[in-house]
């Protein structure tokens, strides 16, 4: 009865045994919305978009970076520099902590960009 009641209280998803058949039902209009909203895009035209790597010009070099998060908060970033010739002229990887995804991909930013410039790039 203990573990109950906290629950109610301190557990935003939880749900009385009582109120049971009203969650299932819920969750059953949730998925019929869900499936009416997916029929409707069978049968769209979709269009096709190649994405790629571009080569910067001929005085430029150019870093892909990229960061990540694992589930247990620990993240990392790394990248290349590459010439416009595609050729690779450096690369890093680094772990930076506990952060976010989006701070990773910031880290992996920073660090392409002062790789470079220790490299002696400047455009």
């Amino acid at each position: 009865l203990w573990t109950w009641r906290n629950k109610e209280a301190h557990d935003e998803e939880f749900v009385k045994p009582i109120h049971s058949v009203n969650y299932v039902q819920k969750r059953v209009e949730e998925y019929q919305h869900a499936k009416q909203a997916s029929d409707l895009l069978v049968g769209r035209e979709c269009t096709r978009v190649e994405i790629g790597w571009k080569p910067p010009s001929s005085s430029f070099v150019r870093p892909n970076t990229d960061g990540a998060r694992k589930d247990n908060n620990k993240a990392g970033c790394g990248g290349i520099i590459r010439g416009n010739q595609g050729e690779w002229l450096g690369g890093f990887a680094k772990g930076v902590g506990e952060c976010s995804a989006f701070i990773a991909e910031l880290w992996g930013v920073f660090e392409g960009l002062s790789l470079a410039k220790r490299m002696g790039f400047r455009k």
